[in-house]
């Protein structure tokens, strides 16, 4: 999914563009994405030119899955009608996701829900301190590394992370 793309989706779904702000310099509240000078991309919350939460992406598709995941989470607490299941993010934990990537048949190797250092492989991991990490593991480094404080926004994004790699890898469509 692209910038365009996440737009059309916003639109078809009557989001209101007050909770949201796409590659616009703005300082009212809401979900910001936004590109740097660098080419990264970045997501955060802001309200009154603070931005909170801040993550840095590499790539567009990445950056808009994580939106998505965001925003999907949070409109309930904002006070708008909730997406239909949200798409099945809302409810999406260890268990859940386990069942939909053994369902599609993605190999293993590709992913841990228990974190550590697996090679070539996306990984969660509950935190000390009770958030969540995903990360890319590769040559005993954790890379990419995204903190959540809400578990299905953990795992909603780190579904993003594997779809996108097992279409390119394998060719296969995750159906959730």
């Amino acid at each position: 999914m692209d910038i365009k793309e996440l737009q059309e989706l916003l639109e078809k779904k009557m989001l209101s563009k007050a909770i949201y702000v796409i590659n616009r310099m703005n300082s009212c509240g809401g979900f910001h994405i936004e590109k740097m000078r660098n080419g990264k991309w970045r997501v955060y919350f802001g309200e009154r030119s603070i931005k909170y939460n801040q993550q840095v992406f590499e790539h567009e598709d990445e950056v808009c899955g994580y939106l998505l995941v965001l925003l999907k989470a949070s409109i309930p607490s904002m006070g708008y009608r909730p997406w239909i299941k949200y798409d099945g993010y809302a409810e999406l934990d260890e268990n859940k996701l386990k069942e939909v990537l053994q369902t599609n048949k993605v190999p293993e190797k590709c992913y841990s829900l228990e974190g550590g250092l697996p090679e070539k492989a996306y990984c969660i991991e509950k935190m000390r301190n009770g958030k969540w990490r995903t990360y890319y593991s590769e040559q005993g480094q954790k890379k990419s590394p995204h903190v959540f404080e809400i578990e299905y926004a953990a795992y909603g994004f780190l579904l993003v992370l594997i779809k996108k790699y097992v279409k390119k890898e394998y060719g296969i469509d995750i159906i959730e």
